[in-house]
């Protein structure tokens, strides 16, 4: 937990003034980036997959999950809207991919002794993992399609969790404060939501982007005071019964996923699952599971299909 709010503290050094340039040169770009927005994402899920220990398999399930993407968007009318603004489909889409078949396949026994060792990390260390983070989360921040899971993919490439686990923690929560304040200059730039939290933000009457900034730096501050001051009270959650607390979360994202979507909702949330279980069974990351958004965003990129 330390060292998680530890990257992000230091994402938000790099990351804001980074996003300010972002808001201010990247608009006049965009229609280029439009065009080759295609591209670019097949040129990153290549080398996410070529750099792979297992490309076939990586190749396959990314193909495999564009197919139910392009399947669940296009039946999306199928879903009930209960929420006004639109179908949530994508909720048991994803969350069986990366959620409840994480869940599943997660450990079983009571949560281990929780103790402080230290960060244990070289400031150096520290702040090269913070500039690829933040790299990868504005990237993928900005262009539509990607997602931090795509960025911790491809940060994986570089700091693999085995070899440096506390170096990719960093890295990875770099990307996802990163990909937060990024997410802020795309809406007032370009009025696009690349995450769900800004198209809550979009049904707002909204302040300027100068003020959300600064509204977000102070929360950036609290939350990193509030996560240091909090993970002194870990050792309160030795013992919990994983198994129990597992199973509770799956029977409440399935509540949810029939309130929200219904009984198509309901298959959705299934296949995703099973297809989500397919990186445990063969281990490969899951993140070639993000081809369910990817493939979709290129059909449309290259005007073949819009779903």
């Amino acid at each position: 937990m330390r060292i998680a709010a530890l990257g992000s503290a230091c994402a938000m050094i790099v990351g804001v003034p980074l996003s300010v340039v972002c808001f201010l040169l990247l608009p006049a770009l965009q229609p280029y980036l439009d065009w080759w927005i295609g591209i670019l994402l097949i040129a990153s899920v290549g080398y996410m997959i070529i750099s792979s220990e297992s490309p076939g398999w990586g190749l396959v399930l990314f193909l495999v999950s564009g197919v139910l993407g392009i399947f669940t968007l296009h039946y999306a009318f199928l879903s009930w809207h209960t929420l006004a603004g639109g179908s949530t489909i994508l909720m048991p889409l994803l969350t069986g991919l990366f959620g409840v078949s994480v869940l599943i396949t997660a450990s079983q026994g009571v949560l281990p002794e929780q103790h402080f060792k230290g960060i244990r990390m070289s400031g150096q260390t520290i702040m090269k993992c913070t500039v690829l983070g933040t790299i990868a989360g504005i990237a993928v921040g900005w262009l539509p399609g990607l997602s931090t899971a795509s960025a911790n993919g491809v940060l994986a490439s570089f700091i693999g969790y085995e070899k440096d686990r506390r170096a990719y923690i960093v890295a990875t929560n770099a990307a996802n404060t990163a990909n937060a304040f990024i997410g802020l200059a795309a809406l007032f730039a370009l009025s696009r939501m690349r995450n769900g939290v800004m198209v809550a933000l979009s049904e707002l009457p909204l302040p300027t982007l100068s003020e959300l900034t600064v509204v977000g730096v102070l929360a950036s501050c609290a939350a990193y005071g509030i996560t240091i001051a909090l993970s002194r009270s870990a050792s309160r959650f030795n013992g919990i019964d994983g198994k129990f607390l597992n199973r509770s979360v799956i029977a409440f994202i399935i509540l949810l996923c029939i309130f929200l979507t219904g009984p198509f909702g309901v298959i959705i949330l299934f296949i995703s699952t099973v297809l989500g279980l397919v990186p445990w069974l063969i281990n490969i990351p899951r993140v070639y599971c993000m081809g369910v958004i990817m493939i979709p965003v290129m059909l449309f990129s290259f005007g073949i299909a819009g779903v």
